[in-house]
């Protein structure tokens, strides 16, 4: 009876520690699956607007990426490659007329230079003759932004894989430049399924542009973002982009309450959220 007594005991352990052991490697796979989840998640690239910076774009968005998406994504935010410091005093350093989010001390960035401004060598704002980029009709130093971009496309993640690039956003300058990656850059709209602008105008350098009938339009489905009270991007700026260089059969435009900045309403997140995550549901 003792003898039986141990076998019960010492089979009753080895259960045990097999349930132990089994329940080890199912968290362990748990964590596995999370981590490899986490490095493969596709991407979203994010291009700020003129003079602002990756992390200012990244605040102002901050409200739009909820945690569904960012749970699903990889949300990139990249810093354009030209210094604009002292562009505006730091009051209005940027581009947006809602100005929270940019300190002193940042480093202002733009993704091209307006040829007007760097024939004269005006370089502030407040001078006279000083041409907005959305205004310029020389494009000028755009090739270290299409270097930029062409460096990210090709990054890996963890495990040697390239992670896709399923959707861009861009405001304002970035919104614009997207066009122009099109053309200079297509490799970048390889997997791209979404593009949203917020904010963005229609380029008005025609040196960049294809004659006739031979451009090459953005066909995925795309969502262009306009405020009703926008000061320095007119809604019908913001419609030849949509018209002239996207796809019109799937194209969505919303239009907002507020100005030159990006929405944060409970609408225009829900659109958001709803537009981005029809890439997983599709």
């Amino acid at each position: 009876r003792r003898s039986l007594s141990l076998c019960k005991c010492v089979s009753v352990c080895v259960r045990e520690r097999e349930t132990e052991t089994m329940g080890d490697r199912t968290t362990s796979t748990r964590r596995d699956d999370e981590e490899n989840e986490r490095t493969e998640r596709p991407r979203i690239v994010c291009f700020h607007g003129f003079s602002q910076t990756a992390d200012v774009f990244r605040a102002r968005t901050g409200s739009l990426r909820s945690k569904k998406l960012k749970k699903k994504f990889d949300f990139v935010f990249l810093n354009a490659p030209h210094v604009v410091n002292g562009v505006f005093d730091d009051d209005v350093r940027d581009d947006a007329e809602d100005r929270n989010g940019t300190t002193v001390g940042d480093e202002a960035r733009s993704w091209w230079l307006s040829g007007e401004n760097v024939k004269t060598g005006i370089e502030r704002a407040k001078d006279e003759n000083w041409v907005r980029p959305a205004k310029s009709e020389q494009i000028v130093r755009l090739e270290e932004t299409i270097d930029l971009v062409k460096r990210e496309i090709s990054k890996t993640n963890e495990n040697g894989r390239r992670n896709k690039i399923v959707a861009l956003i861009g405001f304002s300058q970035g919104a614009t430049l997207l066009v122009l990656l099109k053309r200079f850059a297509p490799e970048l709209f390889e997997d791209v399924e979404r593009v949203i602008t917020i904010a963005g105008f229609d380029p008005l350098d025609l040196s960049l542009m294809p004659r006739g009938d031979h451009l090459d339009v953005i066909a995925c489905k795309s969502l262009h973002v306009h405020g009703e009270c926008d000061s320095l991007v007119s809604r019908i700026r913001a419609e030849k982009l949509r018209d002239m260089f996207y796809a019109k059969h799937c194209a969505e435009f919303f239009e907002h309450a507020g100005g030159h900045g990006v929405p944060s309403s409970k609408p225009f997140r829900e659109t958001f959220e709803r537009f981005l995550l029809e890439i997983i549901n599709a």
